[in-house]
């Protein structure tokens, strides 16, 4: 229960971290807008089932990360951005955030509980703390689970299937552990579809051959294997059968209704494979390597995890081997245990798959958090004692996590308050209260780990990463990319044309996403002008001339309102009078 209290708590700690910051951005990230403007138009036009954006059915994505949103987002909210007044609009740009943004932050606070628990099924309670303050103090989770988007759904379902799965994987608790795994993996499918499937399904089953082939060798050498176990065996797949008609009930009738109304079958392939469903030509190969710097600060600890976890699999150490001719159905608690395994398959399993395919994004890496802090905690421990025991190696490692922390605590600041990044993030007087902060905490943390070496490294790392995500999340606000650069233009159209039906004419493109988010309004595709029909309301239409090509033919009539620079475009904003009765 101690333990257990301890996860809640490293949880709460990162709302109250994150939770002040949500408002400090735009909405200028493009999956984020893509799932926020999903939402409001569900909330415009009562189309829950099928949801549309820009007014053409949504069902590449299914849509519970959408409905989530919709559903939390106050009316009131969207009234305040319909209205003209543009003092009110700026308020209600700041609601909106915060309330499209703090379901994701409060998935991300249950997805570091469902990491403590894993740590807790992989290798016990003082494991599933580390595990939890490791998983929300690393990169990867500061930056990208404070977004509105489907990955962090997909996140906090993935990691909660992970430890149903380990229950019954690895503490024989079949009913509830695959009945719990087979109702995660179905809101999982319905946040961002299969993927699900390789992060939760595949890994459970290599590991399940591991466990097998590790078992029947246990038993050929202890000659323990009897006639009367087989029985027991086959009853264990009743579990897993109950667990794929759960998935099956929940995951599929969305899909079956949307297939029966929609030719969505070839669409749902593109999605999945990603052929086609791109002009941009492949990522790096190899891109997922990057799930190493997303692990900073404990990169080193992770490192040394994947090592000791390759070696417990292939049985290389005298631990292992130890186990393997002693109990093979033993659950392990040494860094060469069965929960070592577990989390190594999940990571490494999961990365193999998705490399298979052309888009290979550093968010996609978020469900892989969880086990990737399983083998950091458990390389942490296991440093730490070998460090006392007088291990060169370990100091060393132990030396280059300071190193790494101390990067964070003292030059992040420093850099804030140059020109290094362009503008100055931080006043000179902010840079050096935060690195002095960071300076007593490290000086705090070092004398604290002489005699409790663990509890020093996580509390000194953890108030850390905190600083350094405020520094961060400060100056990527006031930077291009934290910014929207579209939402000048939204407040023009609202000034000068507040009843105004929007529209899109960018031939071959997706409209922006910014606009219906900003102004309240389905942007409506136009593929050519001459498909302008007569309306009683005035229209705005928005063209993109893109840096290399140009902008697009535009009919004489079309009056000019303005234009905003953007990183690949000018946004050019027209108005076409109302024409109708």
């Amino acid at each position: 229960m101690r333990s257990a209290a301890i996860i809640v708590l490293v949880a709460a700690g990162y709302f109250a971290v994150v939770a002040p910051t949500l408002t400090w951005t735009d909405f200028s990230s493009g999956s984020e807008n893509l799932n926020v403007a999903t939402a409001m138009e569900i909330r415009r036009t009562g189309r829950w089932l099928v949801p549309t954006l820009q007014d053409r059915p949504r069902i590449a994505k299914p849509p519970l990360a959408a409905w989530i949103t919709a559903a939390l987002v106050p009316q009131s909210v969207l009234d305040a951005l319909s209205a003209g007044d543009s003092t009110g609009c700026a308020a209600a740009y700041r609601r909106l955030m915060w309330h499209a943004r703090w379901p994701a932050v409060v998935a991300a606070c249950l997805t570091i509980v469902a990491a403590g628990a894993l740590g807790w099924a992989c290798g016990g309670g003082r494991l599933g703390v580390l595990v939890a303050v490791i998983c929300g103090g690393n990169y990867a989770f500061l930056r990208f689970m404070r977004w509105a988007t489907t990955d962090v759904h997909l996140t906090l379902w993935t990691t909660a299937a992970n430890v149903f799965i380990a229950l019954a994987l690895l503490h024989r608790r079949r009913w509830a552990g695959w009945t719990g795994a087979g109702l995660a993996i179905a809101l999982g499918f319905m946040s961002k579809g299969p993927v699900v499937l390789a992060q939760t399904a595949a890994p459970a089953a290599v590991f399940a051959l591991w466990a097998w082939r590790l078992q029947r060798r246990g038993e050929a050498r202890s000659s323990a294997s009897t006639q009367s176990q087989r029985p027991a065996q086959k009853m264990q797949f009743v579990p897993v059968l109950v667990a794929c008609a759960i998935f099956l009930a929940l995951a599929l009738p969305w899909f079956t209704a949307v297939a029966a109304r929609f030719d969505a079958w070839q669409l749902w392939f593109r999605e999945v494979t990603r052929a086609g469903a791109t002009d941009l030509p492949p990522d790096n190969p190899f891109s997922y390597l990057s799930i190493f710097p997303l692990m900073l600060p404990w990169t080193v600890f992770f490192a040394g995890g994947l090592w000791m976890a390759a070696a417990a699999m292939w049985q290389r150490s005298p631990a292992a081997q130890r186990e393997l001719a002693g109990n093979p159905n033993a659950i392990a608690d040494s860094p060469d245990g069965r929960g070592l395994v577990f989390a190594f398959v999940f990571l490494v399993v999961p990365v193999l798959i998705m490399s298979l395919f052309r888009d290979r994004n550093e968010r996609y890496l978020l469900p892989m958090i969880a086990p990737a802090s399983v083998l950091a905690a458990r390389a942490l421990l296991d440093g730490a004692a070998q460090a006392a025991s007088g291990s060169a190696l370990a100091r060393w490692g132990l030396a280059l996590h300071w190193a790494i922390v101390a990067g964070a605590a003292l030059a992040l600041p420093i850099a804030g308050a140059t020109r290094l990044t362009g503008e100055p993030w931080l006043s000179p007087a902010a840079a050096g209260a935060l690195a002095a902060t960071g300076a007593a905490a490290l000086a705090a943390g070092i004398a604290l780990s002489r005699g409790r070496p663990v509890a020093g490294v996580l509390c000194v790392t953890a108030i850390v990463m905190a600083m350094a995500q405020a520094v961060f999340l400060r100056g990527y606000a006031n930077s291009d990319r934290g910014r929207s650069e579209l939402r000048p233009l939204a407040e023009l159209i609202r000034a000068r044309c507040p009843g105004a039906v929007l529209f899109n004419y960018t031939p071959g493109r997706r409209g922006p996403l910014e606009l219906p988010i900003y102004l309240n309004r389905t942007m409506y595709v136009l593929e050519n002008p001459a498909d302008l029909r007569p309306s009683t309301r005035p229209g705005v239409i928005v063209v993109a001339q893109h840096y290399r090509d140009g902008m697009p033919p535009v009919p004489a009539d079309w009056r000019h309102l303005g234009q905003v620079q953007g990183r690949r475009h000018v946004w050019h904003a027209f108005c076409v009078p109302a024409t109708g009765p």
